[in-house]
């Protein structure tokens, strides 16, 4: 949960999200991107997911890392596994596709990918969204008929050819943890070569 703090101190140390919201929020998806995409296509994109799903604009949260973690202690809110933490309460992933699916080269943007379909819970919704021509966007919703139709067929080859061991990530001790982390091997052992197909 989320609130407006009124401190200045701890404004200069808060997220983007508890300086501008009113009341606590409790999110009902989590948002995987790579932080590359333009905000306004984001933003199309999860307004074409409301639309879809038939949510309200007005109580539909969205958990997105780049505003729901503090920028300026990240090392510090890492540790605590905030990305697990926000999928545990969610009702699923929205995965944010690129054009050009860079999205899926970046090693944390995989984790969300691996977690979200091979997770415990049976009943968590994995939702893909892309967009479809200038100002439109669609997706394929978990659940939901025949939205693949139209899927461009590009990037539905993209994913399947996910390479995880060519997976990027800021950090090289990130991708090492990731990696390990799906193989359930020690999070300080060498990665192993290949890694499983998550799509297979």
């Amino acid at each position: 949960m989320i609130s407006k703090s009124e401190s200045s101190s701890h404004a200069q140390q808060c997220n983007y999200v508890e300086l501008i919201v009113t009341k606590a929020q409790i999110p009902k998806w989590f948002v995987s991107n790579w932080w590359g995409e333009p905000i306004i296509e984001m933003i199309m994109y999860l307004r074409q997911h409301v639309k879809d799903r038939g949510l309200s604009p007005e109580d539909t949260f969205y958990w997105i890392c780049a505003y729901a973690n503090s920028q300026h202690r990240i090392d510090e809110e890492m540790k605590t596994n905030p990305f697990l933490k926000a999928m545990e309460i969610v009702e699923g992933t929205v995965s944010i596709l690129d054009s050009y699916c860079v999205v899926y080269s970046r090693i944390w943007c995989v984790y969300e990918l691996y977690k979200s379909l091979m997770g415990q819970n049976e009943n968590y919704k994995y939702d893909i969204y892309t967009d479809f021509s200038l100002n439109s966007a669609l997706g394929i919703a978990h659940g939901i008929k025949g939205m693949e139709d139209r899927f461009p067929i590009d990037r539905i080859l993209k994913v399947i050819d996910i390479d995880v061991i060519k997976a990027e990530a800021t950090v090289p001790d990130d991708a090492k943890f990731i990696k390990n982390a799906i193989t359930g091997i020690g999070k300080d052992a060498e990665p192993l070569n290949p890694i499983p197909n998550m799509m297979s």
